[in-house]
């Protein structure tokens, strides 16, 4: 399998808060990842970057081989969409379950 989404040396600072230190990560198209850390440990500072919901201070986020770092969240999700050839089911939920 190739790299779906890579994710290369990413750093994210605010003020005088480093929330991400040269984090990389390589995730094959098709796998499940989990991250865990305790909290503060930038989790969700991660997802943000690469979800495109918060522009990280260094580094690198490709999809399906694109660099998407400084694309908004919709743009990041339509790359992904055409390059992987894949659509994806929306459910919707029923809210008066």
């Amino acid at each position: 399998m190739t790299a779906h989404l890579e994710v290369e040396s990413i750093s994210k600072v605010y003020s005088a808060i480093t929330a991400l230190d040269q984090v990389s990560l390589t995730v094959e198209q098709g796998a499940y990842v989990v991250l865990l850390g305790p909290s503060g440990s930038g989790k969700t500072t991660l997802l943000s970057v690469i979800g495109g919901f918060t522009v990280p201070t260094s580094g690198r986020v490709s999809i399906a081989g694109r660099d998407v770092t400084g694309l908004a969240s919709a743009s990041k999700y339509a790359a992904s969409r055409r390059r992987s050839g894949r659509s994806v089911l929306r459910r919707r939920w029923n809210s008066s379950a």
